[in-house]
């Protein structure tokens, strides 16, 4: 990586930035594992605005910034990792492996024994090269459309 990433926590000013990353990851990452209705349905969550401003008020919400860009975004609800993105033009540089290990380290600081995620198809593999197992298959409605995740787990 030749930018500096600084992580640190979100701020209510970068709610329209994470917005865009959100949608444009989904779109353009989630090819390879669903299909266009499921992503359609997946990225349309960028709607339900109260749910973005609730997750960036309660939970700890961080975002990773290089040149004054959010590059990814992650959070933490209590032992819950809820969110985990890297915007689609900067995959593969260790941006998510960072955010992942504050979020980490903050869950073990507040005493937490695990963390626990639903994966995406996509985020699978990144998981479980961090240490969690698969716990189950989901299979959720989104706008009447069915997506698979896991649940998955890692002891801390």
């Amino acid at each position: 990586m030749s930018h500096k990433i600084k992580i640190r926590r979100a701020t209510t000013d970068d709610l329209s930035e994470i917005l865009d990353l959100f949608s444009g990851s989904v779109k353009q990452i989630g090819q390879q594992d669903y299909e266009p209705k499921q992503i359609a349905a997946w990225a349309a969550s960028v709607h339900n605005q109260s749910r973005w401003q609730r997750a960036m008020s309660d939970q700890y919400f961080l975002v990773a910034v290089s040149n004054e860009i959010i590059v990814g975004f992650g959070s933490l609800e209590q032992e819950y990792l809820d969110f985990l993105y890297v915007h689609q033009n900067h995959q593969r540089q260790g941006i998510a492996n960072l955010l992942y290990k504050v979020l980490e380290q903050e869950a073990a600081r507040a005493g937490h024994r695990q963390i626990t995620t639903d994966a995406s198809k996509t985020a699978q593999g990144f998981f479980i090269r961090q240490g969690f197992d698969v716990i189950k298959e989901n299979r959720k409605q989104i706008k009447g459309v069915e997506l698979t995740n896991y649940r998955m787990s890692k002891k801390l």
